[in-house]
C-alpha cells in the first residue's frame, strides 16, 4: 500500500519470544523458508539450546549436545535437523581447519560437523535443503590463516554435509563480490546484494542474472516480489526502508507499521525469504509480506 508517496508494509505478530531458562540469552534467531521460528540460546556455562515455535503447541525447547559456537547463525534443514554455524573459522598451518558448521537431530543430538569457511555473514537453507552462505570481506580475501578462502567467491552453495555444489560467478554487468551485504534465500530463487557496486543478483537453477544499478547503498536486508524490491538499511541509517522497482528508476520511502497501525521504528530483521520478512521487536516475533497489496502502488 502507498499513502502520500510512502510504501507501507504491515506487520503481524507470530509469537512472543520464548521464555528462557535461568541465565540463558538469545544469540541467534531466524524464520525458515517453511515458516518455522528458531531461536538459539546460550547459558553462562556455554550450554546451548534451540527453541522451536509450533503455532499450536507454542515454543519447544531442545537442549543441544555440545558447547555453543562463537558468533553463531542458525537454521533448520527440511528433515528437522538443526544447523548451527559459527561465522569465524581458523585454518591451521598443516592445512586443516576448524569445523564451524554443526548439525543436530530434532532431539538435539550432534549428528555431524563440517567446515564452511571463515567470514560468514549470512546463511540460508532453501526448500531442497541446500545451504547458501554469503561471506563478508575477511571471508572473501582471507584471514585467520586462510590464503585460499572457501568464501573467495563471496557466495557459495553447499549440501547438508558441507559439500560444495555451486560457486558464484558474476554475470554480465556485475562485479565480483567483495562483501555480501544482503542475502535472500527463497524456496527456489536466491537474491544477493553486495559491495562493490551493490548490484541485485537473482539466482535460479544455478543461473545468475544481475539487475543493476540499485539505488541504495549499504542495505543489509531486502525483500523481492515480482519487480518490487524493499531495501532495509543504508549507510548511516540501519532502520531506513526504501521501496524500488527492478524495471525503472522508481524510488520511494517505506515504513513498517505495527499491529496497532503505528510506525515501527525499532526492529531487528532475522530472516528474509522472497517477499517475506521475519523480525523481532520488543519481546515479539513479527512477519510482513511485500506481496500484500501488490499492484496497488
Amino acid at each position: 500500500m502507498v499513502e502520500d508517496g510512502v510504501r507501507t508494509l504491515r506487520c503481524w505478530q507470530v509469537a512472543e519470544l520464548p521464555t528462557l531458562e535461568s541465565a540463558e540469552e538469545i544469540v541467534a534467531a531466524t524464520g525458515t523458508v517453511f515458516g518455522q521460528l528458531v531461536v538459539l540460546a546460550v547459558a553462562r556455562d556455554s550450554a546451548a539450546s534451540v527453541h522451536l515455535y509450533d503455532g499450536d503447541q507454542g515454543w519447544r525447547r531442545v537442549p543441544l549436545a555440545g558447547a555453543a559456537v562463537a558468533y553463531p547463525l542458525v537454521d533448520l534443514l527440511p528433515d528437522g535437523d538443526i544447523l548451527v554455524v559459527s561465522s569465524r573459522c581458523r585454518r591451521f598451518r598443516d592445512g586443516t581447519a576448524e569445523d564451524n558448521a554443526h548439525v543436530f537431530d530434532p532431539a538435539g543430538a550432534h549428528v555431524r560437523s563440517f567446515c564452511l569457511g571463515d567470514g560468514i555473514e549470512h546463511i540460508g537453507v532453501d526448500a531442497a535443503g541446500t545451504i547458501w552462505v554469503g561471506y563478508f570481506d575477511e571471508g572473501v580475501f582471507g584471514n585467520l590463516g586462510w590464503d585460499d578462502p572457501i568464501g573467495a567467491a563471496g557466495l557459495v552453495r553447499f549440501d547438508g554435509h558441507g559439500r560444495r555444489l555451486w560457486t558464484y560467478q558474476p554475470p554480465a554487468g556485475a562485479e565480483p563480490i567483495a562483501d555480501c551485504y544482503a542475502l535472500n534465500v527463497d524456496a527456489r530463487t536466491t537474491w544477493a546484494y553486495y559491495y562493490t557496486g551493490f548490484p541485485l543478483v537473482q539466482i535460479t537453477d544455478g543461473r545468475a542474472r544481475a539487475h543493476t544499478p540499485t539505488p541504495v547503498r549499504g542495505a543489509r536486508h531486502l525483500l523481492v516480489h515480482r519487480d518490487e524490491v524493499l531495501f532495509i538499511g543504508e549507510y548511516g541509517d540501519p532502520m531506513r526502508l526504501t521501496f524500488s522497482r527492478l524495471t525503472d528508476d522508481t524510488v520511494a520511502p517505506a515504513v513498517l507499521v505495527d499491529t496497532d497501525d503505528a510506525p515501527l521504528h525499532a526492529f531487528h530483521p532475522i530472516a528474509t525469504h522472497g517477499s517475506r520478512l521475519y523480525l523481532h521487536a520488543d519481546h515479539r516475533v513479527l512477519w510482513a509480506d511485500l506481496a500484500e497489496n501488490a499492484g496497488n502502488s
